[in-house]
């Protein structure tokens, strides 16, 4: 029986079932602007070629935007390592160009017998196994001791002394800053609006507001330049970038670009010294004191390999625009891989801005994501693996490979490799705890039909749970299945225990013991409609949660902040919650202030109904009492009924609370299209024809554009408007 006579066996009289990213509530959501974590989407198929059109036609529209159809290679073996991985180290760049071509001659001769196409959705792909506890690594694993951190170990760049009270951005680790477009010293504020170029600073002292001084950004390189970020260290300011340009081996490429201002005279910075990397930043870098981590990507081109130009195949890097090559000895490899990119870790060290030096150190892996703690880094991406080939027949599973290294040097030191089943949704959900590593993984199994290039619905499976590793990243433990067919939505992992959100169509809240590592344990589940997007502890027991509100049926276009009692592990409840409707919380958790006060400030946006163009941006001040949820303020930030974005950071300083604000606006204008038959030459209705003018179609075209950059401030208690300082008009 051929791939087509199984398929029409199959789905006979069955009908097509549209991906939910079609379904009405999940468009409504999306014209929202509701910003839900993608995830792989599971696809029915018919036979029926008027049906496959019409779903062709809507994936089309709706869901082609966040898919790519690439040629996926996936080897039988999983394509790489499990468990502790040896690395192999070179001594000469002759040894790496060596290395490499084996790499590529291999990877052809199994792309060739095991390449597919492959639809491939934003997001992870999910598989159940069940982890074999390794026994001996339990034995000889010995719990490190936890480092006792200040909590103001890097202080945003406040003065030594001060007395002001301001708000620090919300990072991930303690005591590890993350870069953000705001950041106060509780003297001045530093802003560098999204996707712009020029870095404000501003001097604040409670509404009065004044400009002391602009670093335009813009035209240091040919290519086009974008700007993320910014760290401040005393009177130090660090921008972080990205640019387009042609590198040493004559490829355009992506850079990563590190900005080093001194800012000790506010009304007159000046840039003291800059770095670029080859490739792209892996979601941000790190600042730990003195000293500033720089994770860069960038793809490892097989065929372009040339032993005798070592730009073809060696990382580069420019330290004030000199180019240096990261040397035979700092560049890694794996064993049992098959790289597809470089991932660089550089140290900066910022004891002496000016003179800045850094130290790179090159692994030949994949890309990925950071998590980062004071002592250790750890690098992870998903990989979609074949575990066993039937035919055309291809059980694939996803895998997430996860890098550690020690950073306590100057140097970064590559440690070891593990992988395990399953994908990581964000930093959240991997966390390293008295030595050991906790991930909440989405797991996925799917069987995929190379000649037909397609998944069948019946064979795919959903799982997810909680594992833990050792130092060495070898497997500890795994809880049994939380739940089967929903995906992770949120993670908080706080000392012996976790917390993860799931969500389908309701939201379960589950409860784990990770007291004994290798042997985790579900304590208690809350099932909710809607679900959380982000977890922010808030006291002892008690747990605030960001995101949508819901039905049985899944979300409702509201926004929901819930308040969790998990003070009894074993039952955990929703005590309070503050909905509201047409509206969307932003779940960006650096958007989350926490105002040391017992209060805590987040963004919303209001909708309105279906038929408004405009929508209302507030910040809202809530604080608990007696397990309710108690807002305590309202700040009026923006509102307008033009159709408009606006990206709204809130901070405060003593008991003044300013929300910087880019907004864009945009009105259009329509030319209706009718159909021919139906009107005179005027234009009119003919007699036989409604009423009712209906158009074929028509032509928008923009009439009215604009931009503002603005900051404004507040009174804290009151929520009264003091003060505004506008900084571009458009």
């Amino acid at each position: 029986m051929n791939d087509f006579d199984f398929i029409k066996e199959k789905t006979a009289g069955e009908s097509i079932d549209a991906p939910s990213s079609v379904s009405p509530e999940n468009i409504t959501a999306g014209l929202a602007g509701v910003r839900q974590k993608s995830r792989k989407k599971r696809i029915a198929l018919s036979v029926s070629l008027p049906a496959a059109a019409a779903l062709f036609l809507a994936l089309a529209i709706f869901v082609l935007p966040n898919v790519q159809l690439v040629r996926k290679y996936t080897s039988p073996s999983g394509g790489f390592h499990t468990g502790n991985a040896e690395s192999i180290g070179f001594t000469s760049y002759d040894d790496v160009a060596e290395k490499l071509k084996e790499l590529s001659d291999a990877y052809k001769k199994d792309q060739k017998e095991n390449s597919h196409y492959v639809i491939e959705y934003n997001g992870g792909a999910k598989y159940a196994t069940d982890y074999a506890v390794d026994e001996d690594a339990v034995a000889q694993a010995v719990p490190a001791a936890v480092p006792e951190i200040a909590a103001d170990a890097n202080n945003n760049g406040a003065s030594a002394g001060t007395e002001r009270s301001f708000s620090e951005t919300n990072v991930r680790e303690s005591a590890v800053d993350e870069e953000d477009i705001i950041k106060t010293d509780g003297n001045y504020i530093y802003y560098l609006p999204y996707n712009e170029y020029q870095l404000y600073i501003i001097k604040a002292d409670g509404s009065e507001m004044v400009l002391e001084s602009k670093i335009d950004l813009s035209g240091r390189y040919e290519g086009s330049e974008y700007y993320d970020g910014l760290f401040l260290r005393g009177d130090t300011v660090v921008v972080t970038g990205t640019v387009g340009l042609y590198g040493e081996n004559g490829r355009w490429d992506s850079f990563t670009l590190i900005r080093i201002f001194d800012v000790s005279d506010r009304t007159a910075p000046s840039e003291l010294k800059s770095f670029r990397f080859e490739g792209h930043s892996a979601a941000s870098s790190r600042l730990i004191g003195d000293k500033l981590i720089v994770v860069t990507c960038d793809r490892l081109d097989f065929d372009k390999v040339d032993p005798e130009e070592t730009s073809t195949f060696v990382p580069c890097y420019y330290d004030a625009e000199q180019p240096t090559y990261v040397s035979a000895e700092d560049i890694i490899l794996p064993e049992d891989t098959y790289p597809d990119a470089t991932v660089s870790v550089s140290i900066i060290d910022l004891s002496d801005p000016a003179g800045a030096e850094t130290e790179t150190v090159s692994v030949f892996t994949s890309g990925g994501q950071v998590y980062c703690t004071t002592e250790n880094l750890y690098i992870y991406s998903a990989k979609t693996v074949a575990e066993e080939t039937s035919g055309s027949k291809t059980k694939q599973k996803e895998q997430t490979e996860i890098m550690s290294f020690d950073i306590t040097g100057d140097k970064a030191v590559y440690k070891t490799t593990g992988t395990v089943d399953g994908y990581i949704i964000d930093s959240f959900a991997i966390d390293e705890y008295n030595g050991f590593l906790r991930l909440a993984v989405t797991e996925q199994s799917y069987t995929y039909y190379s000649r037909m290039n397609y998944y069948m619905e019946s064979d795919w499976s959903t799982r997810c749970r909680v594992v833990t590793l050792d130092e060495n990243l070898n497997k500890l433990g795994a809880t049994r299945t939380l739940v089967e067919d929903e995906d992770i939505q949120s993670v908080r992992f706080m000392g012996d225990t976790a917390y993860v959100v799931t969500f389908r169509q309701t939201d379960p809240l589950f409860v784990i013991d990770l007291s004994d590592p290798a042997a985790p344990e579900i304590k208690g589940e809350l099932t909710l409609p809607g679900f959380s997007a982000y977890l922010h502890p808030v006291g002892e027991g008690m747990i605030v949660g960001l995101g949508f509100g819901g039905n049985e049926s899944g979300t409702d276009g509201s926004a929901k902040i819930s308040l969790f009692d998990v003070s009894d592990p074993a039952n955990p409840i929703e005590s309070d919650s503050l909905i509201y409707k047409n509206s969307y919380v932003d779940s960006d958790y650096k958007c989350f202030v926490d105002m040391k006060d017992g209060s805590f400030l987040v963004n919303l946006t209001n909708y309105g109904d279906y038929y408004s163009s405009g929508s209302d941006n507030v910040m809202i001040r809530f604080g608990i009492n007696d397990g309710k949820l108690i807002v305590l303020t309202e700040y009026d930030v923006l509102n307008d009924e033009r159709s408009y974005s606006a990206f709204v950071r809130g901070l405060f300083i003593d008991d003044t609370v300013y929300a910087a604000v880019k907004s864009e606006y945009w009105d259009n204008a329509y030319d209706y299209v009718y159909y021919e038959e139906d009107y005179a030459e005027d234009n009119t209705p003919d007699e036989d024809t409604s009423d009712v003018l209906i158009a074929d179609g028509y032509n928008s075209y923009q009439i009215e554009y604009g931009r503002r950059i603005f900051i404004n401030s507040y009174d804290k208690d009151s929520g009264e408007l003091t003060g505004s300082l506008v900084l571009y008009v458009q």
